[in-house]
Order: C-alpha cells, then sequence, then structure tokens
C-alpha cells in the first residue's frame, strides 16, 4: 500500500498511512522476517512467477493460514498452484 500510495499520491498520504498503520488505526500487524519465511518465500518465487516481496506476502498467508488480500494479478495466478487463498480486491473477470 506504502509503495501505490506513493508512487500515485506522493509522499505525504503514503507517510501518513504509514503512520496510521504504525499507530493501529488499520487492523494489520507487521510481521517481521525470520529465516523460516525467508526460505519460504524463496521457495515460492523459485516455483512461480512472482516478485520476492510478493512471494512474502503469500508464504506468510500460508504461515498464518489467512487470506491474502491483494488486487494484484500476478498473485492471483501463483495463488491458485501454490494453495494460497485469496481475498480479491481487483477487477472482477468477465
Amino acid at each position: 500500500m506504502y509503495y501505490q500510495l506513493r508512487r500515485r499520491r506522493g509522499e505525504g498520504p503514503a507517510e501518513e498511512f504509514w503512520h496510521d498503520v504504525l499507530s493501529g488505526v488499520f487492523p494489520v500487524q507487521l510481521l517481521g522476517v525470520t529465516q523460516a519465511r525467508v526460505r519460504a518465500a524463496a521457495r515460492l518465487k523459485a516455483a512461480f512467477r512472482v516478485s520476492y516481496a510478493d512471494a512474502f506476502a503469500m508464504a506468510l498467508a500460508q504461515e498464518l493460514g489467512q487470506p491474502l488480500v491483494t488486487g494484484d494479478a500476478e498473485i492471483r495466478q501463483a495463488a491458485a498452484g501454490a494453495g494460497v487463498e485469496l481475498q480479491w480486491l481487483g477487477r472482477r473477470e468477465r
């Protein structure tokens, strides 16, 4: 989200969002990188055409047994093969 806000709306809105995340405004939790998470992400990156960041998101969703909230088409394609449940925010297929 930070990346998209910064690209599309500039530094101010991105920094405001980041502040809100850190102060608990949104029901999200930031989790750190562990060796197990690096390895799980690397496995997904090797198996599917996704960015390393997307592979981390998919690996964390698997680890937590939770759906991954996304509108990223690359993740959508890989998630089916990886068995990652999605909460899709992107455009509906016709």
